[in-house]
């Protein structure tokens, strides 16, 4: 073979190797969905053989940094005190086991974890397959962080979901939005889809969710375009837990969570 010839070889052989590359890439996507449904596959077999069937299974999630952590926990465990398994981004608690966190690991195989390890498969991913795993989930929205692909896998799946903020104001008095529901210190949004929401005319009303902690439109949006989704304001994490009673045990659409609650507060 003559330089000629070589050249024209390795030129072909060069042009196949970045064609293959471009169809790889187009493909990965497809790839990785596929991937990503089997481990759901899989972690839910684990997480029945760990945990109890997914109707038994609520999601606890939000970002961890400083004090929301503790939140987060102290929900998962009244989760847990009412008889349903807790799931968060760490680990669990079981039924009626408040006392016994177990690790995240238990439900997710060494190989699933090396996997979302890998360059080419973000870390976020793993967070979008945790609620396949839960019947509904709690949300901590105090700040914008790490639950945004949770709480999407929870849409894309649809989960019901309770989103919730703890501040010191929880309503505005006479200046509250007319679908702001009351109950002592704790206010539910009770509008009836996003589009109804007057958060997004001109000039709007006061609300817990934009003035105290401004949630973004995209994050309300997802709550407000289901019914068995809720936004809730309390004072104290405490305020919250008769609301988590009536969200997962009563199973109680959002214009009636804060019904009968002032025995437990």
């Amino acid at each position: 073979m003559d330089i000629e010839e070589k050249d024209t070889v390795e030129e072909t052989n060069s042009d196949e190797i970045e064609e293959l590359r471009r169809f790889v890439d187009e493909c990965w996507p497809v790839i990785l969905e596929k991937m990503i449904n089997i481990i759901a596959v899989f972690q839910e077999d684990l997480a029945k053989q760990n945990i109890g069937p997914r109707k038994s299974r609520i999601g606890a999630f939000g970002p961890y940094p400083g004090i929301n952590k503790e939140i987060i926990m102290e929900v998962a465990r009244y989760v847990s005190d009412f008889g349903f398994a807790s799931i968060t981004g760490d680990g669990f608690y079981l039924p009626n086991n408040e006392s016994d966190f177990h690790d995240i690991k238990e439900i997710s195989h060494p190989a699933i974890i090396e996997l979302f390890n890998l360059e080419d498969v973000p870390q976020y991913n793993y967070y979008r397959v945790l609620p396949r795993l839960v019947q509904k989930a709690i949300f901590l929205m105090n700040e914008e962080r790490g639950q945004t692909v949770e709480l999407i896998g929870c849409f894309e799946e649809r989960i019901p979901v309770l989103g919730f903020i703890v501040h010191n104001i929880t309503t505005y008095g006479d200046l509250d939005c007319i679908y702001l529901s009351k109950k002592g210190e704790i206010s539910s949004c009770t509008v009836r889809d996003h589009l109804s929401c007057p958060g997004i005319a001109l000039k709007r009303p006061r609300c817990p969710f934009y003035d105290s902690i401004d949630i973004p439109w995209l994050f309300k949006e997802l709550f407000l375009r289901r019914k068995a989704n809720a936004l809730i304001a309390v004072k104290r994490v405490q305020d919250l837990r008769p609301v988590i009673k009536n969200f997962i045990v009563k199973g109680m659409p959002r214009e009636f969570l804060l019904e009968n609650i002032e025995e437990e507060l």
